[in-house]
């Protein structure tokens, strides 16, 4: 799941591990990777969980898809 922050930009409020729900209770950091010929963009973010274990999200721009790295 996602939230709309105040700027429309959407940033990460839980995910989806091995079927459980976690609760994001912290984003320590955020950044945006784009390619060199800047058609591929994605926001990242690494984020501590309700589970104690930091994790590292991404939201492909393009697509709107959100995956765990």
């Amino acid at each position: 799941m996602a939230h709309a922050g105040h700027r429309g930009e959407e940033y990460p409020r839980s995910l989806i591990l091995d079927g459980r729900v976690i609760d994001i209770t912290a984003i320590s950091s955020r950044w945006i990777e784009q390619d060199a010929d800047h058609k591929d963009r994605r926001r990242c973010f690494r984020v501590k969980g309700s589970d104690g274990h930091m994790h590292l999200l991404c939201c492909n721009d393009v697509t709107g898809d959100w995956y765990l790295e």
